[in-house]
C-alpha cells in the first residue's frame, strides 16, 4: 500500500497534469478550427495552372519546386514538399510558391541533419535559377520539418526571411526526454532488472516485448498505475495523444481516472518508440571517434551498460538522481572529447 505522503506526490501529479491539459484545450481547438477553415477555403478555389520543376540532389534526396501562374512573391519551402498534398493545396491558390524536398531514403538509418539543412538551400538555388528571386522566402515544417526550419534559421539567416517550425525540437532533446522516460520506468519497476536501455538493431523486437509486459503487468495495480503516470510527468511527456492505432482521444480534464488513463497509454507508447526506434546506443558509436569495434566506442558502450546494471541497486529517489546526474555529466564529457561533424550519408 502507498503512505501517505506517496499519495500527496501522487494526487500532487495528477493535479499539474489536469491542469496542462486544460491550458492546451483551448490553444489546441482554435488551431485546429483556423487550418481547418483555411483548407477548406483552398480546396473551393478554382486549379490554377502551375509551373513545376523536379530532381534529385546527388546524395539521393528527392526535390520538387511549384510556381502557381498568380505567384505573389514568397517562397515557402518545406523538408516534407513532396506529397503534401493538403499544403499545396491551401499555398498555391493563395499565390504562394511551394517548395522543399521529400525527406532523405535511409534518413530512418543514416540521419544528416546538417545535409537536410544545407539542401533546403540548395533547393532555393534551383529556384533563382530556374524562376528568380523571390521577394520573401519561409521555411516550413512540421516534426522533423520543424526541426529542419529551426536548423536553417541558424546555419542561413541570410537566406530566409522566417521560419515556421511546427512541433519542431532538437533531436537531443527528444533523446534525452525518452531516455528520462525509460530511465525512470526502470527504476519505479524494474525489481528484476530485466528492462533494457541500451538496444541495439538485433535486440529491439526481444526488449520491446518484455517493456510491453512490464508495463501492462504495472497496470493492474494502482501502485503501478501511479508510478507509470509520475514517470510520464517527470519525462515531460504530454497528458494524452498517441501515433499508434486507435488513436487517444484526449480524456476529460475533470475525470482524474480518465486523464490518468490517458496518459498511462502516452507512457506506454512513448517506451515502446523509445526501445525500438532508432536505437540509443547506435547514435552514441556513430558520435565517438574511430569505427565501431574502436576501443573509445567500446569502452563508451561498456561503462553506459555497466551504468544500467547499476540502477535496480538504487534504493532511493536522492541515490538514483545523483546516479543519473553522474551518467549524464560523464556521457556529455565522453561526446565532447570525442565527437565529430556529421557523417555522409
Amino acid at each position: 500500500m502507498l503512505g501517505g505522503r506517496e499519495m500527496t506526490r501522487i494526487q500532487f501529479v495528477l493535479a499539474f497534469v489536469m491542469a496542462r491539459a486544460m491550458r492546451n484545450v483551448l490553444a489546441t481547438a482554435l488551431t485546429a478550427a483556423s487550418f481547418a477553415m483555411s483548407a477548406g477555403a483552398a480546396f473551393g478555389q478554382a486549379h490554377l495552372p502551375l509551373t513545376e520543376f523536379s530532381g534529385v540532389f546527388p546524395d539521393g534526396q528527392r526535390w520538387q519546386i511549384t510556381v502557381p501562374a498568380n505567384w505573389n512573391g514568397t517562397v515557402v519551402n518545406d523538408l516534407d514538399r513532396i506529397g503534401s498534398t493538403s499544403r499545396a493545396n491551401v499555398l498555391l491558390p493563395r499565390g504562394y510558391a511551394y517548395t522543399g524536398t521529400q525527406r532523405h531514403p535511409d534518413r530512418g538509418t543514416h540521419w544528416d541533419p546538417r545535409a537536410e539543412s544545407n539542401n533546403m538551400v540548395k533547393v532555393l538555388d534551383e529556384f533563382e535559377a530556374r524562376v528568380g528571386r523571390p521577394a520573401r522566402t519561409i521555411q516550413f515544417g512540421c516534426s522533423g520539418g520543424g526541426s529542419v526550419a529551426m536548423s536553417v534559421a541558424e546555419d542561413h539567416p541570410t537566406r530566409f526571411d522566417g521560419v515556421i517550425p511546427m512541433h519542431g525540437s532538437s533531436p537531443v532533446t527528444i533523446a534525452n526526454q525518452r531516455l528520462d522516460l525509460t530511465f525512470a520506468l526502470k527504476v519505479l519497476l524494474d525489481t528484476s532488472n530485466q528492462l533494457q536501455l541500451i538496444v541495439g538493431d538485433a535486440e529491439t523486437a526481444a526488449a520491446e516485448k518484455v517493456w510491453l509486459t512490464v508495463l501492462a503487468s504495472a497496470q493492474q495495480t494502482p501502485e503501478g498505475r501511479a508510478r507509470m503516470a509520475l514517470a510520464g510527468v517527470l519525462a515531460q511527456y504530454p497528458a494524452w495523444g498517441s501515433n499508434a492505432n486507435p488513436p487517444s482521444p484526449m480524456a476529460d480534464p475533470k475525470d482524474p481516472a480518465a486523464v490518468q488513463q490517458a496518459l498511462l497509454r502516452v507512457v506506454v507508447d512513448g517506451a515502446r518508440i523509445a526501445i525500438t526506434a532508432r536505437p540509443q546506443w547506435a547514435t552514441l558509436r556513430a558520435s565517438c571517434r574511430g569505427t565501431p569495434g574502436s576501443t573509445t566506442v567500446s569502452s563508451t558502450i561498456t561503462r553506459i551498460r555497466t551504468i544500467s546494471r547499476s540502477f535496480a541497486t538504487c534504493t532511493s529517489w536522492p541515490a538514483c538522481i545523483l546516479s543519473e546526474i553522474s551518467r549524464r555529466i560523464w556521457i556529455a564529457s565522453t561526446l565532447r572529447r570525442g565527437s565529430r561533424g556529421p557523417t555522409r550519408r
